[in-house]
Parts: structure tokens; C-alpha cells; sequence
């Protein structure tokens, strides 16, 4: 697999500050963060500088926590919002792009309009007749938050750092190479994942971006904030729970809340985004060809199982690689305790409690 490095480096807390009555030490800088051939030092640079408003909704995540799925809940939940309905050849890519790909970005660095904007039906994109812009845009992304513009609106969803694995292998060998494809073994590619060469870096620096974040004022998980934090087992245990929660940071009235509920949710539960799979296979990178068939593949939407990652690491996990999963794993517990992560997460995603292999 080939993958750039970033431009930009990750800036470091250079003072000791206090968030929540709790003493934030100083932390170095995180390793730069490397970037599928698809997007270019340019396009970064574009990402950064968007003019964005409150209408502007930027999913994030490290790659393979469930960015679909809540792409996917966006953007029914606010067509549903508006009352717009979603034409019958709809792709989920026409109304929630990737962000940083090359391919949506124009030669001045300008955002190439998505193919189908959220908006009130019979309205245009652009302003109302009372100068209010009635348009929602919706980017789905796996930067870092330095890379975005400092307002955007951001929903970041995270999951278990063995099923992330797991689950990106499957992604990442389906990928062409020319886009980023991943070539290796399993278990190369968990050495790669591992060491964070793969695209993207390592699972636990992307959290620990994200939460720095949500240390500071900017975060809130309730409506007034712009970083709602969403965590991928609670959206399979209760998805309407927390379907809710994301529907009032999007601004939802509580008078709309169960009719966009009932309309938005029977679209987004596993089974029937998999009985629809096509509209959710990305189409910024290619892909090969399914042996079988001779047809792309088109089995992005797996299992969305938790827990998956470690039946399927039992048969790749040799104890050399284990070691490596828990020297990342006290690093990151280190780090994450510097930079003011709630403990709570810091015990949900990091597995220091298995004293030898969990599987």
C-alpha cells in the first residue's frame, strides 16, 4: 500500500493548562499522519481553509469505526429534517463526499458541490427568499482536527481498536493499489497497522487528536457544542438512543424528533444498509475485481459486529504482535492521561487489563 505524509504535524500543548479542574501536562507532538494517494499536500491545505457554517457537517473517524453508518444516519436523519426525499439512484457519496479526495476539490481549491445537497424540496442550493441558507453539507472524513477549518461542526465516532483493525484489512485489501490497495498478508498488515505506516497512522494518535479536543471548550455533548462524541457498540446496542442525541446536534426540534426518527431510522440499521449495500461502497477510490464474479466488490457493508476482530486476530496474532499491542496500548494510555482524556474511555479502549493474550 502507498501512503503520503501529511503536511501539517499535529500541534502540541506547549503550556500546562487546566481543563475540568484537572491539570493537562505537556505532551510532544504526534507522529505525522500518513494520507492515501488520493489526496494531495494541496488538497489538505483546501481542506483547512473551507469556509464552513453551522450547516456544515463533518463525520470523522479513524477509518473503519463506523463512518458510514453515521454518514448514513446524517443524512437521512436531515432529508428526513427538511422533508426532502432521497432520489431512487441516490448514493450515499452524492450527498456526503469524502472530504479530503482529490477529486472533489477544483483547481482554485474551491469544494466541487455535492451531486445531491440536503434542502427543502422545491428549494435551490444557495439562500432563501429570507437570505438564510436552507442547504446542509455533509463531508465524511478521517483527517485530524488541525486539518479541518477550526469552526467545523464535527461528529467523531470511535470503536474498538481490534475490530478497527480487522475490518480496515478487509477495506484496504478489496482497494486497488494505484489507490491506496493494500497488497500483504494479515499478518503483515497488522505489523503495519501496528507500527502506523498504514493510511492514516495509528489508531490510538487519531483518538488522541480528537479527545484533546474534548478537553477544551469546544466540545459538548449536547447541542451547543461543536464535537459530538459517538461510540460505535452503543450504537448497536441502542441505536435510537443515540440517534437521538445526534439528531439534536444537528438541531433537530424536540416537535420534529420522533418524525424524523420514524422516518430516518428503518434506513439505517445494518441489515438494510447491507440489502442496499451498493449505495454505500465508496466511489473515491476503485476497486478490484471480485474473483468470483468478475465484478467490483461490492461487500463494503460486512458483519458491523463487536468483538469480530478478535476471532478473527486469534488465527494472525503470533505473540511478537501482541507485544506490540501492548506497548501502543501503555503509550497511549500515557499520553491519553496527559492530555486530559476522561478516564472512562481511556478504560473502554484501552485493553491493559488482559496480563496475556485475550484471545
Amino acid at each position: 500500500m502507498t501512503a503520503t505524509d501529511s503536511t501539517d504535524h499535529d500541534a502540541a500543548i506547549n503550556t500546562t493548562t487546566t481543563t475540568n479542574n484537572k491539570e493537562v501536562r505537556p505532551a510532544s507532538p504526534l507522529p505525522e499522519m500518513p494520507l492515501l494517494p488520493i489526496t494531495s499536500p494541496d488538497t489538505i491545505q483546501a481542506c483547512r481553509n473551507l469556509t464552513v457554517t453551522d450547516r456544515d457537517i463533518f463525520v470523522c473517524s479513524y477509518p473503519k469505526s463506523g463512518t458510514t453508518w453515521i454518514q448514513n444516519l446524517v443524512v437521512r436523519l436531515l432529508a428526513a429534517y427538511v422533508n426532502m426525499e432521497l432520489p431512487l439512484d441516490w448514493h450515499l457519496s452524492h450527498s456526503a463526499p469524502f472530504y479530503e479526495v482529490n477529486q472533489y476539490w477544483d483547481a482554485q481549491g474551491g469544494r466541487v458541490p455535492a451531486k445531491t445537497p440536503i434542502q427543502k424540496s422545491g428549494s435551490s442550493s444557495g439562500s432563501s427568499s429570507n437570505g438564510k441558507n436552507d442547504t446542509y453539507r455533509v463531508f465524511n472524513t478521517h483527517l485530524r482536527p488541525h486539518q479541518l477549518p477550526p469552526n467545523a461542526k464535527c461528529v467523531y465516532v470511535m470503536r474498538d481498536g481490534m475490530d478497527v483493525l480487522v475490518s480496515f484489512y478487509h477495506h484496504l485489501v478489496h482497494m486497488n493499489e494505484s489507490d491506496g490497495g493494500y497488497t500483504g498478508s494479515p499478518e503483515d498488515f497488522c505489523k503495519d497497522f501496528l507500527n502506523g505506516t498504514i493510511a492514516y497512522g495509528l489508531w490510538e494518535d487519531h483518538i488522541e487528536a480528537w479527545l484533546k479536543e474534548t478537553s477544551t471548550a469546544r466540545t459538548s455533548s449536547n447541542n451547543g457544542g461543536s464535537i459530538l462524541l459517538l461510540h460505535y457498540h452503543e450504537m448497536r446496542q441502542n441505536l435510537k438512543k443515540e440517534a437521538t442525541r445526534l439528531s439534536k446536534f444537528l438541531g433537530v426540534a424536540d416537535t420534529d424528533m420522533e418524525r424524523v426518527l420514524a422516518a430516518a431510522l428503518p434506513s439505517c440499521t445494518f441489515d438494510a444498509m447491507k440489502q442496499e449495500r451498493w449505495r454505500y461502497t465508496p466511489q473515491s477510490v476503485s476497486w478490484k475485481a471480485d474473483p468470483q464474479t468478475g465484478q467490483p466488490y461490492d461487500k463494503f457493508v460486512r458483519t458491523g459486529q463487536v468483538g469480530d476482530g478478535k476471532m478473527f486476530l486469534r488465527d494472525v496474532f503470533t505473540p511478537t504482535l501482541f507485544e506490540k499491542w501492548t506497548d501502543n496500548q501503555e503509550r497511549a494510555q500515557r499520553r491519553w492521561q496527559d492530555a486530559g482524556v476522561d478516564p472512562a474511555i481511556i478504560d473502554l479502549y484501552l485493553q491493559l487489563k488482559y496480563s496475556s493474550s485475550p484471545f
